[in-house]
């Protein structure tokens, strides 16, 4: 996986079969004008890359891409947006900041299962090892096209981790 900012990305060719680019957008800010100006942006590069028949839909659980032969997956942490593109079948994002919150062992034992709460738990670096394991868990669901939901268990995926200041991305491929 190639860890890029947006302005080097817009320098890049677009990704072959197997390349997996992950995009940060610093300093994007939060709420809806945050998400709509990440797409714009993402949707300004693939147009580069591709040509003007590239669209964004905003369908089902994640947007889906046409025009273009690349999946993509997008996550914010609180101030930068992500996006993760590449070829592949299954694609999935997410950025978690590393921070101690008080319900941090009752989210991780409603979701992550109770070995990886036993593991969150002993860990010196709780809010670390938490961000690990939920950017990983959610972003097979997004890779799966699955909604969150207490106790599912998903199956074992590809995970590519990046850390970014407080941030821990995690993206999952088939």
């Amino acid at each position: 996986m190639k860890v890029y900012d947006l302005s080097e990305a817009a320098l890049l060719p677009a990704p072959q079969a197997a390349d997996l680019y992950l995009i940060r957008l610093p300093e994007l800010g939060r709420g809806p004008a945050a998400k709509a100006t990440l797409r714009r942006e993402i949707l300004k590069l693939l147009r580069a890359w591709y040509g003007a028949v590239v669209e964004l839909h905003e369908t089902g659980l994640a947007p889906t891409l046409t025009g273009c032969p690349l999946k993509l997956s997008i996550s914010y942490d609180g101030e930068d947006g992500w996006v993760a593109l590449g070829a592949q079948a299954k694609l999935g994002c997410d950025a978690v900041l590393a921070q101690d919150f008080p319900e941090m062992m009752d989210v991780a034992g409603k979701y992550l299962g109770v070995l990886v709460t036993e593991r969150i738990q002993q860990s010196r670096l709780r809010a670390e090892t938490f961000a690990h394991a939920w950017a990983k868990y959610e972003a097979t669901l997004k890779a799966l096209g699955w909604r969150l939901a207490e106790e599912q268990v998903v199956p074992a995926m590809l995970c590519h981790y990046h850390r970014q200041t407080q941030a821990v991305v995690a993206v999952v491929t088939e």
